[in-house]
């Protein structure tokens, strides 16, 4: 008995560290000093944040290394910017399916290809969001009803957003008039969320976006509180030969090329 107590012991310690860890990947490629105002919420929640800056892909060890991850759209006018391959997409898929990983998709404003691809995506997994195409600058409000547990939450500085097309409103967790700013929703074991890269860097322009965004983050540490958002339902094929620009086929590798290491934030 002792023997077995001190195996299980040993095998939760060795799962911690996947659940802490989550990988930031941002199709811009920008200095590890821009997305540490993203990093911050997330590891205000009890996250290890890793940022991959010269390979803004994902590969099969990502699948196994990391528990979540946030992918930042790009294709930015007038700036170095990579974009979502076919290759992503597939390991997003395994990502949610099968385990209980987390994808947070912060979509770019002004990446009009990254945001189209995002979308067929969603639409593939029957997760009920849609990035839509009305701009919105208001302030957003956390929902009273929504999963989170926003009971302390107040309206926020939400930056630039798109609002959101959900299926079911259980998946709004936070709003302006125009629509839903934040949606979530199951995916088999897993979870999506989706904001804009905007406001999810929102967080040092003001304490009450900070503390949404860490209590945003908590939630999706914890699987047990998912229960109360939409499930995806009808996945329909992945279609991406209508794209704005050609989708590149590129297969995901098992790991990233060297000198590509990530570095935590």
């Amino acid at each position: 008995m002792k023997r077995f107590c001190v195996a299980l012991f040993l095998l939760a310690a060795a799962c911690q560290p996947e659940a802490r860890r989550l990988l930031l990947v941002d199709m811009t490629l920008a200095d590890p000093i821009l997305v540490e105002d993203i990093a911050a919420p997330w590891h205000e929640a009890g996250y290890r944040i890793e940022y991959r800056q010269f390979y803004p892909h994902l590969t099969r060890t990502d699948l196994q290394r990391y528990r979540a991850i946030i992918v930042l759209g790009g294709r930015e006018p007038e700036a170095p910017s990579d974009a979502l391959t076919i290759g992503d997409l597939a390991i997003l898929t395994e990502w949610i399916r099968g385990r209980d990983g987390v994808v947070i998709v912060g979509y770019s404003g002004d990446g009009r290809l990254d945001r189209w691809v995002m979308n067929q995506w969603l639409a593939s997994q029957g997760a009920g969001i849609a990035i839509g195409t009305e701009v919105v600058e208001t302030a957003a409000a956390p929902i009273l009803h929504s999963a989170l547990d926003n009971s302390d939450l107040v309206a926020f500085p939400a930056g630039r957003n798109h609002a959101l097309e959900v299926l079911d409103r259980s998946q709004a967790l936070a709003r302006a008039p125009a629509g839903p700013l934040v949606a979530a929703s199951r995916v088999q074991d897993g979870l999506v969320v989706v904001a804009s890269r905007s406001l999810l860097a929102a967080a040092d322009q003001d304490t009450r976006t900070r503390r949404f965004l860490v209590e945003l983050a908590r939630w999706t540490r914890r699987p047990a509180e998912w229960a109360h958002v939409h499930e995806a339902t009808r996945p329909t094929p992945l279609r991406l030969a209508s794209a704005p620009q050609p989708v590149e086929v590129h297969p995901p590798p098992l790991k990233a090329p060297e000198g590509a290491a990530p570095i935590t934030l």
